[in-house]
């Protein structure tokens, strides 16, 4: 049985010059050898143009068997 809590951070960079970006919430999953360990998820956000965005996304898993 593993149980795992963690936080993993993630960069969002919109090169574009001309247009924003929506992202809508998804989820973030953590697997180990085709197992998922633990999962999060992403709230939604606006990306606006030439922009970049550091997010930490906490991953948690309770009594996974493998």
């Amino acid at each position: 049985m593993v149980s795992l809590n963690s936080t993993v951070k993630l960069v969002f960079r919109n090169t574009a010059t001309f247009c924003g970006v929506h992202v809508t919430s998804t989820p973030v999953d953590l697997s180990y050898s085709q197992l998922s360990v633990a999962s999060g998820t992403i709230k939604k956000f606006y990306q606006s143009r030439k922009s970049q965005r550091t997010m930490t996304v906490v991953v948690m898993g309770n009594k996974i068997p493998l």
